[in-house]
């Protein structure tokens, strides 16, 4: 189950809400990417090229844009959409670069495991690879972020997936600690991305035995 930003609730495994309640068309209803255009501000945008967008009733009204600027991911909230100009809802924090990428309305997903001890945490381990069981996708990727001993400040590892993959396995070899967690993501400004995560292996072996 997941919700939406106005506290509705909702069932992700069905088709008709794979989109956060948009439809299963995400050109008409987003889930899409668009690059910046010529117009670009801290209140609106101009797309380039022909999107396509819902411009009816409330058209994209409540949808989220991302967007990255010198490496960082920004979200704002739309307002509305004519013709290829998006207005925003509220003031950007950096202007969205012109010609960049940017998503409209694309699902984000972030799930963080346990911290992960192996019944054993006063031994140092160092960790192999991450299995994914996932069902595979027609597209989208997932990203892997790997902590240790309690420090969520600090990813000392991060591994991108693609959900094309028949066989998901993460190599993540080299990385020692006592306790380990994994936060999966989505990939920034990734779009049509249909997650189905059953469960993760993380195999562990002890270095410091005495």
């Amino acid at each position: 189950m997941g919700g939406t930003d106005d506290g509705f609730l909702v069932w992700l495994d069905r088709p008709d809400t794979q989109f956060h309640l948009m439809g299963d068309d995400e050109n008409a209803y987003s889930s899409q990417s668009a690059t910046v255009g010529s117009g670009s501000s801290l209140s609106s945008i101009v797309l380039s090229g022909s999107p396509t967008l819902d411009t009816a009733l409330e058209g994209i009204r409540g949808q989220v844009l991302r967007y990255v600027a010198a490496g960082t991911e920004y979200a704002v909230r739309l307002l509305s959409a004519s013709n290829k100009t998006i207005t925003f809802d509220e003031q950007a924090t950096v202007t969205p670069t012109v010609s960049g990428d940017v998503t409209i309305g694309a699902q984000v997903h972030r799930w963080d495991s346990g911290w992960l001890d192996c019944d054993n945490p006063q031994q140092l381990k160092n960790a192999l690879y991450l299995d994914a069981v996932a069902k595979q996708a027609a597209d989208g990727e997932l990203r892997f972020l790997f902590y240790k001993d309690f420090d969520t400040t600090t990813a000392i590892d991060s591994k991108d997936m693609a959900l094309t993959l028949a066989h998901k396995q993460v190599n993540v070899e080299g990385l020692d600690g006592r306790w380990f967690q994994v936060s999966v993501r989505s990939v920034p400004l990734t779009t049509k991305a249909s997650v189905s995560l059953s469960s993760l292996l993380l195999r562990l072996y002890d270095i410091d035995q005495d």
